[in-house]
């Protein structure tokens, strides 16, 4: 198969599902739900999303049989995503140069030398904790639950979007090989009737 040919293969609804989904996670995703300490997993996830929608058109037939499989994979990978932010994930407000709101994936729990980093501070906490040491610091602050809990973020964000993707493109390959309906037969159209005879 040509690169001519793979690109007239692949379905134009995929491929705009694909370029949606890919700005999102260069712009909005990125912006919103990804932790700043973590940003270049928006940039890496829109090359992923490129890769997925070419390698779903190549095997789109295998993908109509799991289409089902890669959705439910994608709402566990949503599940995981879902529980890491609202567990793991703190505002460090305020922050940074422009004193504002910033999101970091901490860790689950401290190493020694993130337990005397909390006492430096006066045991601050969460957001205030990560405020106060700098956001550099938190590696180390959280050693390898953090490294744990950051590989779990982003197996948990790349299977949700290569998941919905893959799923989708195996959908759409399903609805275009369903069969025409039937046509609907032309009810004959009855003889016309004879001309009267002309009025003598």
């Amino acid at each position: 198969m040509t690169f001519k040919e793979l690109l007239d293969a692949i379905p134009k609804t995929a491929a705009a599902v694909g370029a949606v989904i890919a700005a999102l996670s260069a712009t909005l995703i990125k912006q919103e739900l990804i932790p700043e300490n973590l940003a270049i997993l928006g940039v890496s996830a829109s090359l992923l999303v490129v890769l997925a929608v070419i390698f779903g058109t190549v095997k789109q037939e295998a993908l109509e049989r799991r289409a089902a499989t890669l959705a439910a994979v994608a709402t566990l990978c949503l599940v995981v995503l879902i529980v890491v932010q609202l567990t793991w994930v703190v505002t460090a407000d305020p922050y940074g140069p422009d004193n504002g709101a910033h999101k970091f994936l901490i860790g689950s729990s401290l190493t020694d030398d993130g337990q005397q980093m909390r006492t430096a501070v006066g045991g601050l906490r969460g957001g205030a904790f990560v405020s106060a040491i700098g956001h550099q610091e938190i590696p180390v602050a959280y050693g390898a639950s953090f490294a744990v809990l950051a590989g779990a973020y982003t197996v948990a964000y790349f299977g949700f979007l290569v998941g919905v993707i893959l799923a989708l493109i195996g959908l759409i390959g399903k609805d275009s090989k369903s069969p025409d309906p039937a046509p609907v037969p032309t009810p004959p159209t009855p003889p016309t009737p004879p001309a009267p005879p002309p009025t003598p």
